[in-house]
């Protein structure tokens, strides 16, 4: 993970431009994401260390948080 934000936090405005699955919105915003990401994955990977349970994995999307807030707003059905 860190190589990962260590490359966005390096990598210029042209090359940001050039990754396709990048939103042009979020070509300025990326690196400080990436900072924060990291960060909440590097205390993470400590706490459950520490618990015995090591984080071996994490998952990224570059969907908006808003599609998770829309999708946690869908109401359950009760099961039969």
């Amino acid at each position: 993970m860190l190589a990962s934000c260590d490359a966005i936090v390096h990598s210029t405005a042209a090359q940001r431009e050039s990754w396709g699955y990048l939103l042009p919105g979020r070509r300025d915003v990326i690196a400080a994401g990436a900072l924060v990401w990291s960060e909440v994955v590097s205390r993470v990977a400590t706490d459950t260390a520490a618990a015995g349970h090591p984080l071996t994995a994490t998952v990224t999307s570059l969907s908006d948080i808003l599609d998770g807030i829309a999708i946690s707003l869908i109401p359950v059905r009760a099961q039969a």
